[in-house]
């Protein structure tokens, strides 16, 4: 009798610990390779898909009623406004996830959340985040970082519109190499992608500001730093001043100046054909109006430096030259990170961040502005901080002489 109890003791024993076994180790959405590739389960895909296609129908009213002037990343596309980004994130945001724009207009939303998502991954816990962010055209992008197994994995999908229709993409997923948050207040990771990225293709490396943004600041960067940037312009990457002004290449500013000023890109009808694929006239009394607007430079040195052609009366532009303005490529974002105003003198020091490139803060410039009574400014000066680490962009001109024929003409 007593053998028999021990009997079914030893065996109730074996039974609770097959019952533990497979609850702790249930069937997972995701299974990492031998290549480090991962393969979704199609569950995991029709439950992502589905939450982006309930969000579209929610989403889609707020757009159709916007009126998509805010900051833009692309020139020629219509951006949300400030209160149409406010009124997706509040149709995002909910208790497991957090949120932030495109466009730097918020702090991140739920950061709580985040917060709570790396101290589980600090102590090497399963844990799972989900992060919403908001395109400038009204898009989102849905990722999915989860930790399993000792294992950090992403799982992207996005909506986007195209002609007012929800399109959904395919869902992708990714183990993550390394993440980090970091004392610049960004959390940022790189992904293990098998085939080299396309020179145009994937940006392997991704990253969100989590801690909160001096409102201030915040101004100062999307007002004079942003609408410009680092690409296909030389006003952020070298020093110049009142004295060197001449060094800056208007023919490719003008592309980043109009839309400050307008809201949309260089109208067609203020372009002429210039005879060379891709490369128009400007009219030179739209041209000199424009620069005059930002910069204090003489006509005759304007034209003198910047291909003005006498018999056109124009300025030549490269419209397509630089396809990092046109196709996403990994590129640097600036922020203001202190500001300083004498009289009527703005300085503002600014990190050009690096994320994307793989490192925080490629380099640090500053910038000194000059606030005009009328409210309009005028950028005064840039200034390259020295460093043996300064990633700096090459800046490639538009027009070149190569561009041009005899008599200064193309």
């Amino acid at each position: 009798m007593k053998k028999k109890y021990i009997g079914i003791v030893i065996l109730a024993l074996i039974l609770l610990g097959f019952i533990l076994f497979f609850s702790s180790h249930k069937p997972s959405d995701i299974h990492l390779l031998d290549d480090n590739s991962i393969d979704i389960s199609d569950s995991l895909k029709q439950t992502l898909q589905t939450d982006l296609k309930k969000k579209s129908e929610s989403l889609q009213p707020i757009i159709q009623k916007d009126a998509m002037n805010g900051t833009r990343k692309n020139i020629s596309t219509p951006a949300l406004s400030k209160a149409g980004v406010k009124a997706i994130y509040e149709k995002l945001l909910d208790e497991n996830s957090c949120v932030n724009d495109e466009q730097g207009y918020y702090d991140l939303q739920g950061r709580d959340h985040f917060l709570s998502f790396w101290k589980d991954y600090q102590a090497k816990k399963d844990t799972k985040l989900t992060h919403y962010t908001i395109s400038s055209t009204g898009g989102i992008r849905r990722d999915d970082f989860i930790y399993q197994d000792n294992v950090l994995y992403l799982i992207s999908i996005s909506l986007y519109y195209d002609n007012g229709k929800a399109i959904i993409s395919d869902t992708n997923g990714w183990k993550i190499e390394k993440a980090d948050y970091d004392t610049y207040g960004y959390f940022s990771y790189k992904k293990i992608v098998l085939e080299k990225p396309f020179d145009l293709g994937d940006i392997t490396n991704g990253y969100f500001r989590v801690d909160p943004m001096d409102e201030t600041l915040r101004t100062y960067t999307n007002t004079y730093i942003t609408p410009i940037e680092y690409d296909c312009n030389n006003l952020f990457v070298m020093d110049w001043d009142e004295n060197s002004v001449d060094k800056l290449c208007f023919n490719d500013l003008v592309e980043y100046l109009y839309p400050i000023e307008h809201q949309q890109a260089i109208p067609e009808n203020y372009m002429k054909d210039s005879g060379q694929q891709y490369i128009s006239y400007i009219d030179a009394n739209v041209f000199e109006d424009l620069v005059h607007r930002y910069f204090t430079i003489d006509n005759a040195i304007l034209r003198s430096q910047n291909y003005y052609c006498e018999t056109q009366h124009a300025y030549p532009y490269a419209e397509l030259y630089c396809i990092a303005s046109h196709v996403a490529t990994p590129r640097l974002r600036p922020e203001v990170v202190k500001a300083q105003k004498e009289k009527n003198i703005l300085t503002l020091t600014i990190h050009a961040t690096g994320y994307e490139k793989g490192y925080p803060v490629a380099y640090t410039h500053i910038v000194k502005i000059e606030l005009l009574d009328d409210g309009s400014y005028h950028y005064i000066s840039n200034h390259i901080v020295p460093d043996n680490n300064n990633q700096i962009p090459k800046y490639t001109p538009g027009i070149t002489n190569k561009s041009q024929k005899e008599g200064g003409c193309l």
